[in-house]
């Protein structure tokens, strides 16, 4: 079976968000993955459903995209330069609705350098600047830090805040953008804002890590030297160039999670706070599926991120567990 167009594969998928009988309250569709190519974390997720006594493969079940592709970019004119004037962006709906960029390094690098050249031109040629009002900053500074330090009586997480703002947007940011579903999402945003907000709290640490932490833990590693490798994977700026380059990662997308992916598991593993296996979510990812070839370090533009030594590291705590998988002998 020959590749479907997109705007053709959208549009069928248009029609059933259209059609009561397979479309959710929140903008997604009814369907199971009977007959479907799953990928390898999808295949991972189907024991969970089970437990629950659900069969995803024969049971219609309710799906929804987290984020339709290329449908939260700014609107941009034939200079790159969104409706705020100033702010370029190299990833924009163009002014015909044409999308300008992409995901990968191959569009980002030449439309980031596009960018940057018009915004240098509308630098030169703009009124010279008498003064910066940073109050806006600062106010928004006071608002995040007391969210961060926030102790609240029967609060809740950021994640259930998060679930309800993706669940508003669902229904009305997806292929279908009803004018009703649009206002309705106005005003529950609105009421999330006021009424929800000002309960998240978060359990996110604010301090440095100290060495009772990591001690408490029982980690292998020097505290020194962990605390420095956390602090140098947090500048990794997620550009995603290391996914454009790895060849594992392009050729079986479906059993490497890809370098960002991995660094992202490696800090996880590091980090004294977080109570999951990283080591079993490494060793699943593919971490030796991994051919350790460097490009990913050759592209970074981070020279402080060290993603060999990162893998090394990820390797040597999975065969101490006894957890190479076989392939990898």
């Amino acid at each position: 079976m020959g590749a479907v167009d997109r705007s053709i594969f959208n549009g069928h998928v248009a029609k059933f968000l259209a059609d009561p009988q397979y479309a959710t309250d929140e903008g997604g569709l009814m369907s199971n993955l009977k007959g479907a190519h799953l990928r390898h974390f999808v295949q991972m997720n189907l024991p969970q459903f089970e437990k629950f006594g659900i069969d995803p493969l024969n049971e219609m079940l309710p799906i929804h995209d987290e984020q339709y592709e290329r449908g939260g970019q700014p609107v941009i004119d034939e200079f790159l330069m969104s409706e705020i004037p100033g702010l370029f962006c190299a990833r924009g709906a163009g002014t015909t609705g044409v999308s300008m960029g992409g995901t990968i390094a191959t569009y980002n690098i030449p439309f980031g350098a596009y960018a940057t050249r018009c915004a240098v031109d509308y630098i030169k040629n703009m009124d010279p600047i008498t003064f910066i009002d940073f109050t806006p900053v600062e106010d928004e500074y006071k608002r995040l830090h007391e969210i961060r330090t926030r102790q609240v009586e029967g609060g809740i997480r950021p994640f259930a805040v998060r679930h309800q703002i993706q669940k508003t947007c669902g229904k009305c940011c997806g292929l279908l953008r009803r004018k009703e579903d649009l206002e309705a999402a106005l005003v529950e945003l609105k009421r999330i804002r006021t009424e929800e907000l000002s309960r998240q709290y978060n359990r996110l640490r604010i301090e440095t890590i100290v060495k009772e932490d990591v001690d408490k833990f029982e980690t292998p590693y020097d505290i020194a030297e962990t605390a420095e490798t956390i602090w140098k994977n947090t500048n990794c700026m997620r550009c995603g160039m290391c996914n454009a380059v790895c060849p594992i990662y392009q050729t079986m997308p479906d059993k490497y999670v890809g370098p960002a992916h991995m660094l992202a598991i490696h800090y996880r593993h590091l980090d004294p706070y977080d109570q999951g296996d990283r080591i079993i979510e490494a060793v699943s990812g593919g971490l030796y599926h991994c051919i350790q070839c460097g490009m990913c370090d050759n592209v970074c533009q981070r020279d402080e991120i060290d993603h060999q030594a990162a893998w090394k590291q990820l390797r040597a705590a999975a065969e101490a567990r006894g957890l190479k998988p076989s392939y990898a002998n």
